[in-house]
């Protein structure tokens, strides 16, 4: 059996035509925490490449959140795309504060 051990592995999210998996997902979630947007498109090609990414929207890095939109077209042009929006999590002493006036 050559199948990965667990199910998300299995699984795609959004549009048919765009489908986007769990590794996708991390690699964007990472992304999200380039400083530099215009860096930004170059790791977004640099990792899909062939599938044409396109950042929609890139928030300030201290933005509170900070957050990116990127939508992949379908392939062959047919069907619809599949947009993803990626957080920046905790990385600085603001977004520490930030973290403990919502959860204090």
């Amino acid at each position: 059996n050559n199948l990965p051990p667990y199910a998300a592995c299995h699984i795609t999210w959004g549009s048919p035509a765009a489908p986007v998996t769990l590794l996708d997902l991390a690699a964007l979630a990472l992304i999200a925490y380039e400083e530099n947007c215009d860096e930004m498109e170059r790791l977004l090609q640099e990792s899909f490449g062939s599938r044409s990414p396109r950042l929609e929207h890139c928030s300030t890095y201290d933005a509170l959140p900070r957050w990116v939109s990127v939508r992949f077209s379908p392939a062959r042009g047919i069907g619809r795309g599949t947009r993803v929006f990626a957080l920046k999590g905790t990385s600085s002493w603001r977004d520490v504060y930030a973290d403990i006036k919502l959860f204090a």
